[in-house]
This record gives C-alpha cells, structure tokens and sequence, in this order.
C-alpha cells in the first residue's frame, strides 16, 4: 500500500518536534523571549513603509498594504505545528512577492533586482 505523506510527517512532528523545541527552549536565553518579541513589534508597528527603507516603488497607498500577506501571518495563532507555521509563513512571502509583482508590472525588470 502506498505511504500517505501526511501521516509520515504527523508521525514525525509528534516524535521529534517535542524533543526539538524542548532542546531549543532550554537553549533560549531571554527570560521573557515572548514579551521581548511583542514590545518590539509594538515599538515598530507605527512605522510607515519609507521609515523602515522600503523603496518608493514598492510602497503601496492603500490603507492596508498586503492584507492577504498580514491575514496568512495571523493565521500562525491557530497553527498546530511547525510544519503549518512555516506553511504559513512561506504562503505571506509568496503573497508579498505576488502583490510587489503586480504594482510594478510597467518594470518588471526593475522589480526583480
């Protein structure tokens, strides 16, 4: 019978991941690592898009620039694993490259520099 990859890597993640991410708490230094991270997303949240070096180019005025990007990064809260964080993760960065892609279809030579 074949080998269903979904359950090859729920098995993995159930196995190994604990024991990684038991390793890797040990090893974080921080006390607070959690707390750390969200005072510096506040900190830079109130940043506009040339603050923090974004090209003119790719600065887009909507009120919400990549909203599908910003909504695939929230749903990391309701990921279960590592495998889906990353999922994720890879699905926002897609939808930036997308989106970058879109509003600069006059140069698209200029953009893939």
């Amino acid at each position: 019978a074949p080998v269903d990859p979904i359950k090859v890597f729920g098995a993995l993640e159930q196995r190994i991941l604990p024991r990684v991410f038991t390793q890797a708490i040990t090893t974080v230094t921080k006390p607070n690592l959690d707390g750390y991270i969200y005072d510096k997303c506040k900190r830079l949240s109130g940043y506009t898009q040339a603050q923090i070096g974004v090209p003119q180019r790719f600065i887009l005025d909507c009120s919400l620039p990549y909203h599908s990007a910003v909504s695939r990064l929230k749903s990391i809260v309701f990921s279960l694993t590592p495998t889906k964080i990353m999922q994720a993760i890879s699905y926002a960065a897609n939808e930036i490259h997308k989106r970058m892609m879109e509003e600069c279809a006059d140069s698209v030579e200029l953009c893939k520099r």
